[in-house]
């Protein structure tokens, strides 16, 4: 998979989730205040990257707790992709409330 499929896909999971136009979707679009998602959602995108690009569940759940931006997300898939992951301290400290 290319770099310009894997963004794509990642892209048609946002859409299909969140259920929002592809235009909202900007690379620095917060998850939760701009596009609305919500922990459902965050668990429903991470079962989705987990079985696009064939990793462990508990690879991607980890990442998913660091996303807040559609960017972030981008992030994830371009790592799982590498079947790659970064420690769960790496993440930046955000509020929980954002999604």
């Amino acid at each position: 998979m290319t770099k310009n499929e894997r963004e794509e896909r990642v892209l048609e999971i946002l859409e299909e989730t969140l259920a929002v136009r592809r235009v909202e979707m900007t690379p620095l679009a917060q998850l939760g205040e701009d596009l609305g998602m919500d922990s459902l959602d965050r668990l429903e995108i991470a079962v989705a990257l987990e079985e696009e690009f064939d990793v462990g569940r508990i690879d991607v759940v980890e990442e998913a707790d660091c996303w807040r931006t559609v960017s972030d997300v981008q992030n994830t898939a371009k790592k799982m992709a590498r079947k790659a992951g970064i420690p769960r301290a790496l993440c930046p400290t955000t509020s929980k409330n954002n999604a």
